[in-house]
């Protein structure tokens, strides 16, 4: 494992662990927005019986 020099001091580690909090924070803010969406469940309707137009159209 990669250790810092002496010379950078005990702030180094203190902004690493916050940068480690900060992405743990944020991955559980993600995480429950999916479940969030998740549980609202797919959309309610019909599809169009109408299919879409695959090819381009003659030109007049």
């Amino acid at each position: 494992m990669y250790q810092l020099p002496l010379s950078a001091g005990p702030r180094v580690g203190r902004f690493r662990m916050r940068a480690l909090i900060a992405a743990a924070i944020g991955l559980a803010l993600a995480f429950a927005l999916v479940l969030a969406l998740t549980e609202l469940g797919t959309p309610t309707g019909e599809t169009s019986p109408k299919p879409l137009l695959t090819t381009v159209p003659p030109h007049p």
